[in-house]
């Protein structure tokens, strides 16, 4: 980030990027899903992700991350 933008500037960058990638669908596989959970839509205090190898499999890789700072 250069001394010029704003970290607004710069989380509507990659927002814009990340929607430009959701709307091309699915381009294969493996597939990532990343979920946050919270008290409010405001506030994520656990963050989960699971990878799926391929068309009809299971979940392969799963892993959560929690925020024991937020009590």
């Amino acid at each position: 980030m250069t001394p010029l933008e704003e970290p607004g500037m710069v989380e509507d960058r990659f927002l814009k990027r990340l929607r430009k990638k959701a709307r091309k669908g699915l381009r294969g596989w493996p597939i990532a899903t990343i979920a946050f959970y919270g008290p409010n839509l405001h506030q994520a205090t656990k963050t989960a992700v699971g990878i799926v190898p391929s068309e009809n499999a299971e979940v392969e890789e799963l892993r959560a991350w929690l925020d024991h700072m937020s009590a």
